[in-house]
């Protein structure tokens, strides 16, 4: 956990995941139903008519539609972080998601293969260390 400073009001708070604290994440909640029922009423609605009927700031409205809470019908002004392609939610296009989770498992079978040849190194060294003391030479 450490120290942030609230990316809406500037207010400093203990960052665990969102860039918010408490009391703007509350208030993005009371923002969210209002698009949600907005939606109800106007499904296929583009950025700036929802942000226009509504007055929910479109910093906001670009939030949740990174955290995956809401889904655009066609792209519009929402571009992936990675190689910049339009999407219509979320951080990433599906490509990328699907080369980020292939570069991540390869990552992790790597590293799962370099702690077990670590494992098996160290207890090579423990099996000698354990077997110096005297012996009989036989030749």
């Amino acid at each position: 956990m450490s120290i942030a400073q609230c990316k809406r009001c500037s207010k400093l708070f203990f960052k665990i995941k969102s860039p918010y604290c408490a009391a703007c994440i509350d208030e993005i909640e009371e923002r969210f139903k209002i698009i949600q029922n907005y939606m109800q009423d106007h499904p296929g609605a583009e950025i700036k008519k929802i942000v226009e009927d509504t007055g929910v700031e479109e910093s906001i409205l670009l939030y949740l539609l990174r955290e995956d809470r809401l889904s655009l019908i066609k792209s519009s002004g929402l571009n992936c972080q990675n190689c910049g392609n339009t999407i219509t939610s979320g951080r990433y296009c599906n490509s990328c998601k699907m080369r980020l989770t292939n570069d991540l498992t390869q990552m992790g079978n790597k590293i799962s293969q370099e702690v077990k040849a670590e494992r098996q190194q160290s207890m090579k060294k423990e099996r000698l260390l354990n077997d110096s003391g005297i012996h009989i030479r036989r030749d």
